[in-house]
């Protein structure tokens, strides 16, 4: 009873009301990022850096392949490399 007064008081005093943030869809969210540089330069930093490691982990691991196809030796290179 105490903590709906309490609420009821707070209300009364000018408690300021919440603003409504309004809904967007994916197409509107989208366009809002895109509208934001700092976001776009973001997104495109983010993109390209997984492409870019994409790209190397690839190459790195068909050249481990091909250097070490017993997968023994692979194991004995990787261990050796990243210690």
């Amino acid at each position: 009873v105490k903590k709906q007064k309490a609420k009821q008081a707070g209300k009364q005093k000018g408690a300021v009301a919440k603003k409504k943030k309004p809904k967007m869809g994916m197409r509107e969210s989208a366009k809002f990022l895109m509208n934001s540089k700092y976001i776009r330069d973001l997104a495109t930093l983010v993109v390209s850096y997984g492409m870019c490691i994409n790209i190397v982990e690839v190459t790195w691991k068909s050249k481990l392949k091909a250097a070490f196809p017993n997968p023994n030796d692979y194991s004995a290179f990787m261990g050796n490399f990243s210690s």
